[in-house]
């Protein structure tokens, strides 16, 4: 196996130091494949398992002046490396003001990839700057992991707004959830949000356009159907990281997105399900003194769990929740508890003497430390004033 090359041209070597730039900061580790006519950046995490995909295609003839590979074999004419991206970064950081930069395949104690730095001096002759960067040669049994990914089917394709503006939104986003919803339609409008229980913050973009292979399709489609919005709900720190390290600038990114399938919704067995919530309730029932079932404060955390047993079993078969068979099922509920209860006999305690005293004792404490405070700056503004 043998390989090496040379760029001279610094407008090449700039854009091949973004884009070095770029994968390091998305991954720690990545497959170089080399072959006669490109290059290949590769990151093969699992996407199911919410890991990160990449494959980065470059032409050699677009960044180098000079090229030679001979690979494996003839039939088999590539090379297959791991590398840590950092590492070439940090050698092509040095390289700003280089004549020419070398990269070549060497063995010195163990495979590397040895990038030589022509640099100017103060005198006639150049100095040469070497980084020795380790790699592992990948075996060719395990070349089919690494072949190039096919593109899911997705309903959406749509160009993103620009990147920097992007990153600015998701990154105010970041500290309210760990996860963001990007929806997207064939009508250039792309929504970023994000939903908790206390908070939910939406930010809209249009007019973004939709790349060529949508819109010929979408002319055949009603207006309904182009404003459909499909989604995906994504870690945000990953996509943050994305945003974060983009240094290609590039001048169109798209994002590409699948409507989720809508379940029908089973109300068989959403129904034949529902006795199991009903049986757990019936079970925590048991603990409290039937004299005591109109009083709420003994039952509520058990009728809390029943309602949230009844909504899991609703959506887990594509139902909506409440819904009118189970509002009737839990009506079923309340007439054999608290049939006999009424507004009057319904009781509501006090909380237990600790809690009280706590709830007293705070604003008592917090009015009296924001007095000190008034006073400490106000004695402090007449010392410095």
């Amino acid at each position: 196996m043998r390989f090496r090359s040379k760029i001279v041209d610094v407008s090449c070597l700039n854009h091949f130091t973004r884009v070095i730039n770029t994968i390091s900061k998305l991954t720690k580790t990545c497959t170089l494949r080399l072959t006669v006519n490109n290059l290949y950046f590769i990151l093969t995490d699992k996407v199911a398992n919410g890991g990160v995909s990449m494959w980065c295609e470059l032409s050699q003839g677009n960044f180098f002046d000079e090229y030679q590979m001979e690979g494996v074999c003839m039939e088999q004419n590539e090379i297959f490396l791991e590398l840590i991206p950092e590492n070439l970064s940090r050698a092509l950081k040095t390289a700003q003001n280089a004549k020419s930069v070398k990269v070549k395949l060497t063995n010195k104690h163990c495979p590397c990839l040895t990038v030589a730095l022509e640099l100017p001096s103060l005198s006639s002759s150049s100095r040469i700057v070497t980084h020795d960067i380790p790699v592992s040669v990948i075996p060719r049994r395990l070349w089919n992991d690494f072949k190039e990914p096919s593109v899911p089917e997705f309903d959406v394709s749509i160009y993103l707004p620009a990147l920097k503006t992007m990153k600015s939104v998701v990154e105010r986003m970041k500290n309210l959830s760990n996860y963001i919803v990007i929806e997207a339609n064939r009508n250039g409008e792309i929504n970023l949000k994000i939903e908790t229980d206390l908070v939910s913050v939406s930010t809209h973009f249009k007019d973004l356009g939709n790349p060529p292979w949508v819109s010929d399709d979408a002319s055949q489609n009603s207006t309904q159907e182009i404003d459909n919005m499909a989604e995906a709900r994504i870690d945000i720190r990953k996509l943050l990281q994305f945003l974060a390290g983009q240094q290609v600038n590039p001048t169109k990114a798209i994002c590409s997105a699948q409507q989720p399938l809508q379940q029908k919704c089973n109300e068989t067995l959403m129904l034949e399900n529902f006795p199991d919530c009903r049986k757990d309730f019936e079970e925590n029932m048991k603990r409290v003194n039937p004299t005591q079932w109109c009083n709420l404060t003994e039952f509520i955390m058990y009728y809390d769990k029943f309602s949230k047993c009844t909504e899991s079993k609703a959506l887990s078969y594509g139902c909506f929740w409440p819904n009118g068979l189970a509002e009737e099922f839990i009506t079923g509920i309340h007439k054999h508890f608290f049939s006999n209860c009424t507004s009057n006999k319904v009781t509501w305690e006090d909380p237990p003497d600790e809690i009280l005293t706590t709830l007293i004792l705070i604003p008592v404490v917090l009015m009296a430390a924001m007095i000190s405070v008034v006073v400490w700056c106000s004695k402090r503004g007449d010392v410095f004033g």
